[in-house]
């Protein structure tokens, strides 16, 4: 029962964040860093 309910629960955790969808940018706005982490560290940003 125990496998079943945590097989239920990632199926269910997939299915709502696939349905998540990327909002629309407005316009005028620019990304302007990205934050990048890893299961080692945390990247500082890049700056030109």
């Amino acid at each position: 029962m125990n496998k079943t309910l945590i097989t239920a629960t990632v199926a269910g955790i997939v299915l709502l964040a696939s349905n998540a969808q990327a909002q629309t940018v407005p316009e005028g706005y620019q990304l302007q860093q990205v934050l990048m982490m890893s299961r080692h560290n945390l990247r500082a940003p890049l700056a030109n």
